[in-house]
């Protein structure tokens, strides 16, 4: 559905300098990156087995919590990364495991177009798909995935005293004339079943903000 109306790509001749450009975009807009923190409002729907009612019915628990997101630029010799952690709307750290109803939640929303950074890069196995419109801006559209012997950013996950690391493939829109990334959606390369996690589906839209 991701890629309805895709003109596609005949073929791969474009992809190293569409990454080469995407990547000193990368760097440029990191450099340019403030230290901020958001508000943010995270709404949270479960569907757990109600052991009040017959077998194999359902109880759906929701909840809404409020944090401050704190994003933090940060720069290794040529890794560029961001600290992205949550504090109460006083500064203060929260401990996310504290709370009960709030089964599984994200972070590291601003790192995601790091992916297409020069350091990121060699980490994943890219593909040019083509052209398409995305947020009423022209874009080229290519999908990539994390190489288990390479990748050096892999995301985690916890639920109780159970951790993965986990590793994602996806899909960037770049937008065409500035190179700047539009668009990220990232999936799983593969579920991860020792753990219980059979997907895990993020979508990020970068848009400018006055």
């Amino acid at each position: 559905r991701s890629l309805r109306k895709l003109h596609p790509a005949e073929n791969q001749d474009e992809l190293p300098v569409l990454l080469e450009r995407a990547g000193q975009k990368a760097v440029a807009l990191f450099h340019d990156f403030p230290r901020i923190a958001c508000d943010e409002e995270v709404y949270s729907e479960t569907n757990l087995p109600n052991r009040l009612t017959s077998v194999g019915a359902m109880r759906r628990n929701s909840a809404i919590h409020k944090f401050r997101y704190i994003v933090i630029p940060k720069q290794t010799g040529a890794i560029l990364s961001f600290d992205e952690y949550r504090t109460d709307a006083k500064g203060n750290p929260v401990d996310i495991a504290s709370f009960g109803d709030l089964m599984m939640i994200t972070s590291n929303f601003t790192s995601t177009w790091l992916y297409l950074s020069p350091a990121d890069q060699h980490g994943s196995r890219f593909r040019y798909f083509g052209t398409q419109r995305a947020d009423n801006r022209q874009c080229y559209v290519v999908g990539f995935a994390q190489n288990p012997e390479a990748a050096r950013d892999v995301s985690g996950f916890r639920l109780g005293n159970r951790s993965a690391a986990l590793l994602i493939q996806g899909i960037a829109w770049i937008d065409e004339p500035s190179y700047a990334v539009v668009k990220i959606e990232t999936w799983l390369l593969a579920p991860r079943t020792d753990i219980g996690l059979q997907d895990e589906n993020t979508v990020v839209d970068y848009r400018p903000v006055k």
